[in-house]
């Protein structure tokens, strides 16, 4: 069986890696469950839309040369705890994975991670959201991937540089995972040297994320080191287990 499916998601009994580009540290998890199995598709809808007071609003409507203000994702049939961002969570060893499709693909989509920081640089060039209608990178268009683990709040901003208004339609497919850490150090090794099969996920970028350790509480795990191919086993071994606090 492929490591994921034909909607690029996890499959069951296979490991999900986080990677946090921040500290160059993974967390390896076990999928051992996903509760939405057989449901993966959520078609989400229009955005709401920006526009200047000189032009007409229109729900999720993104008017010409314009930026839409950072969105999370609210959705008001949940409890009112869950609705204002509705997959972001504080789950014990919970995950979940929403790949996100954006139409039409014109649109740049800047994600930011943790919300509020725009992680992407080159050189020291933030992408920021004032630039989001000229910068020449840090964009994405048509899809992001988007992994949620305990939390961790994501924000999406999505640009406009055309010339015509253009309406938005966001849908998504997701997977509510049950996860396991872990924490054998061969297995680890394993997965790194790319023996074992697995799905990486960045997670963030160049700012560091400020709940990070509350997420390894709940995710009852320990980040370990990126480490290269190239290295010797018995070298890349003893990393890992220093890491998982073992001799």
């Amino acid at each position: 069986m492929n490591v994921v499916d034909e909607n690029g998601l996890v499959n069951i009994g296979h490991p999900l890696v986080l990677w946090f580009p921040f500290n160059n540290t993974v967390v390896p998890l076990l999928v051992k469950n996903r509760r939405n199995f057989g449901y993966e598709k959520f078609d989400y809808g229009k955005l709401t839309g920006y526009t200047p007071a000189s032009a007409p609003a229109t729900a999720g409507c993104i008017h010409q040369q314009t930026n839409i203000t950072e969105q999370v994702f609210a959705y008001s049939r949940l409890e009112p705890s869950l609705s204002p961002d509705m997959f972001y969570h504080s789950d014990d060893d919970t995950v979940i994975h929403a790949n996100m499709h954006v139409r039409p693909e014109v649109l740049r989509i800047f994600t930011r991670v943790p919300k509020g920081t725009a992680q992407q640089d080159f050189r020291g060039q933030i992408a920021s959201d004032d630039l989001g209608l000229e910068i020449e990178f840090g964009y994405k268009r048509g899809f992001a991937e988007l992994v949620y683990p305990p939390k961790i709040k994501w924000g999406v901003v999505l640009s406009n540089e055309t010339n015509i208004d253009l309406m938005t339609y966001v849908s998504f497919n997701y997977a509510h995972y049950g996860t396991e850490f872990i924490s054998c150090p061969d297995v680890i090794l394993g997965i790194l040297k790319g023996r074992i099969q697995s799905h990486m996920a960045p997670v963030g970028g160049n700012v560091e994320l400020t709940n990070f350790n509350e997420m390894l509480k709940l995710l009852h795990a320990k980040p370990v080191p990126l480490l290269p191919f190239y290295e010797r086993d018995d070298v890349s071994l003893q990393k890992i287990r220093n890491a998982l606090g073992g001799s």
